[in-house]
């Protein structure tokens, strides 16, 4: 049985370490405050976020600049292609170029092309995942099949040398990040 001199010092301890306790989360939050009491915005968005939002977008490229020649990164380059006519599939080589800081892994790339009127040509898909390392090239190969509509399509077209194609339902998975586009991309102009 515990006496009252017992009971104090149980209950002294008991506040001692409700004080470390708080001690220990409100010390280090009161120090980064005061630590940041100029801009306390610093404490929510990380500094990367804050280089965004200013258009510093440099720690993104590999070699820190703001004016890279996006156009490697955006349209990738082709290489070849070929067509199956008795499976009615094609594969498309590209080289894409990641000039961001970042290794890129494509898991996989979806589209469906659809003609003017909207009917459904082909299926696209990323042949195989791929990393791309930071500042580097690597071949990237979707492929696809086409349909009946598809070839009825090109035997009618007026000018065989040209085309207008859209893509649409693009789903593009990037390192586990999926990114959707609602919106279609015509891709027009001559077939070579």
């Amino acid at each position: 049985m515990l006496d009252i001199r017992e009971e104090n010092i149980m209950q002294v301890i008991a506040i001692i370490l409700v004080l470390m306790s708080l001690g220990t989360t409100i010390v280090p939050v009161g120090a980064a405050v005061y630590i940041c009491r100029d801009d306390l915005s610093t404490l929510f968005v990380p500094p990367e976020v804050q280089q965004i939002i200013e258009g510093d977008i440099s720690f993104f490229f590999a070699d820190n600049s703001t004016d890279m020649d996006l156009s490697s990164f955006i349209m990738p380059t082709y290489v070849s292609s070929t067509v199956d006519e008795q499976t009615k599939t094609f594969t498309v080589t590209v080289n894409f170029t990641n000039p961001l800081n970042y290794d890129l892994t494509l898991n996989a790339i979806n589209a469906d092309a659809l003609n003017q009127e909207g009917d459904e040509l082909a299926t696209i898909q990323l042949s195989a995942p791929v990393t791309i390392l930071s500042g580097n090239t690597q071949l990237v190969t979707v492929s696809g099949q086409w349909n009946q509509t598809a070839e009825d399509y090109f035997n009618n077209q007026t000018d065989p040398d040209f085309t207008n194609i859209t893509l649409s339902n693009i789903v593009i998975d990037v390192n586990g990040i999926i990114i959707s586009n609602d919106q279609s991309i015509t891709l027009e102009g001559e077939l070579r």
